[in-house]
């Protein structure tokens, strides 16, 4: 089960305070494009990957109520963080340089969680696929202080 991933590779002592990252199969929504790239460094950082469309909404529940750390995609996925509430999370959205959301600052200042939004590339559309480049050095010199 995912969660008991999620404890695995947690510190000890640290239950509260999962770091977490919000991914996409390929195949739906928005992606990341060189995530192949990014993916060793959140591990390295102790970062646990999440695919939300692999897990009940009990399980999403559950380790997003672990959560210290938010990191994701823009994407009705970030709307667990408010299941992380007791522990006062700091939030990091990633959307494409040509698409700024801002409904989940609103949400995350409504809770008075930490919030930053993070720009990747322009949007491509690729054999039907929206994807976007992040800049992997700039976001692990953020992730790294969190």
């Amino acid at each position: 089960m995912i969660v008991d991933q999620a404890l695995l590779m947690t510190p000890v002592g640290q239950v509260n305070n999962l770091k977490l990252f919000i991914n996409r199969k390929e195949s739906s929504g928005r992606t990341i494009a060189n995530f192949k790239d990014l993916e060793p460094i959140l591990l390295k950082l102790h970062f646990t990957i999440l695919y939300l469309e692999d897990l009940t909404v009990a399980e999403q529940i559950e380790i997003f109520s672990m959560a210290k750390i938010i990191v994701g995609i823009h994407g009705a996925g970030l709307t667990n963080f408010i299941f992380s509430y007791k522990n006062n999370p700091k939030i990091l959205e990633i959307t494409a340089a040509d698409f700024i959301p801002t409904h989940y600052y609103w949400l995350a200042q409504s809770f008075v969680f930490s919030y930053n939004l993070f720009l990747g590339g322009k949007t491509r559309l690729s054999e039907s696929q929206i994807k976007f480049d992040v800049d992997i050095m700039r976001l692990t010199n953020i992730l790294a202080t969190f």
